[in-house]
């Protein structure tokens, strides 16, 4: 989970959580896990799965925890969330395809399918780290799975979070880098020390035109965010 996949989660997902749903979120951090704070619906129902307790944290203290021995295979019964969520782990999942498959047999008729998936970030196993898919692999992957896509778009929202103008993209030395902001705190993301350093230069050398080429790389992430429908 990183600031961008949580920006994207904002603009297009929340819109989703509506009142007295049951929703299941794949490999969320801590407890309760950040997206349920977001949502802020106490009349949703949050259930959080994983397959091996060496990367759920806090998630022991969660009553609603399912531990699951196969990532392909949950102890869960047929058509039972309205919302299966899942942010940065397709890309950790070696088939994602049977992931995704079984992600369908456990929501309900006519409920959504949510993933976050990055495409810019840097190798990050956990354990493993398999792929990178744009919005046009997800609509094939949907289609294969007889699910509708409602929703399908590779972003970045950081620039924008940062208050930088689009056309600032334009000036070399000032393109998107491929490695992302890391996060220190899964309430409150937090900058690397050398991208705050970054910022403050270019907040300074933006109005400077002759200085604008020395302009230095922010590292933004691009991620894709998906919504199907079952």
């Amino acid at each position: 989970m990183h600031l961008n996949g949580t920006l994207l989660f904002k603009k297009y997902a929340l819109p989703y959580f509506n009142d007295n749903l049951k929703v299941l979120e794949i490999a969320p951090f801590g407890n309760p896990p950040l997206y349920i704070e977001i949502v802020n619906n106490k009349t949703i129902k949050w259930f959080a799965l994983d397959i091996s307790e060496d990367f759920i944290g806090s998630q022991k203290g969660n009553p609603n925890f399912i531990l699951s021995k196969d990532e392909y295979h949950f102890p869960i019964e047929n058509d039972t969330f309205d919302i299966v969520l899942s942010d940065q782990v397709i890309g950790n999942i070696k088939m994602f395809w049977l992931w995704m498959e079984e992600l369908k047999r456990v929501v309900k008729p006519n409920g959504y399918i949510i993933t976050i998936g990055s495409l810019s970030y840097p190798k990050c196993p956990a354990p493993v780290d398999c792929w990178r898919i744009y919005p046009d692999g997800m609509k094939a992957l949907n289609d294969y799975l007889n699910l509708k896509t409602l929703f399908s778009e590779t972003e970045s929202l950081e620039f924008e979070h940062f208050g930088y103008p689009e056309k600032f993209n334009k000036i070399p030395n000032f393109r998107v880098q491929s490695e992302s902001i890391a996060t220190t705190n899964t309430k409150k993301p937090k900058l690397l020390f050398e991208n705050k350093v970054k910022i403050l230069i270019n907040r300074i050398f933006k109005n400077i035109p002759y200085l604008r080429r020395y302009l230095n790389p922010i590292r933004i992430a691009y991620d894709t965010i998906t919504i199907a429908q079952k």
